[in-house]
């Protein structure tokens, strides 16, 4: 939720609890590893704005951390994103 503005803590718990990084909601970004900070791209579901850039999104990602990524990507797309 760094940076954003009033954040939405409902939806901050549950994009954690479905990218299993609810165990990791008190640690800094910088301190995950590679995979966990790319999932960070939740973010785009608690900005709730309209388009997103996403720069090679599953770059350097084991398989399970690409269909975390994709299933994100998806979730968005269904939210009109």
């Amino acid at each position: 939720m760094l940076g954003i503005k009033n954040p939405d803590l409902v939806l901050a718990e549950s994009t954690l609890e479905l990218l299993g990084l609810s165990l990791l909601k008190q640690q800094h970004p910088g301190t995950l590893s590679g995979g966990q900070r790319s999932l960070a791209a939740a973010v785009s579901m608690m900005c709730k704005k309209d388009v997103g850039e996403f720069d090679e999104p599953t770059s350097g990602l084991d398989y399970d951390s690409m269909t975390q990524v994709g299933m994100l990507l998806k979730r968005l797309s269904k939210m009109g994103r």
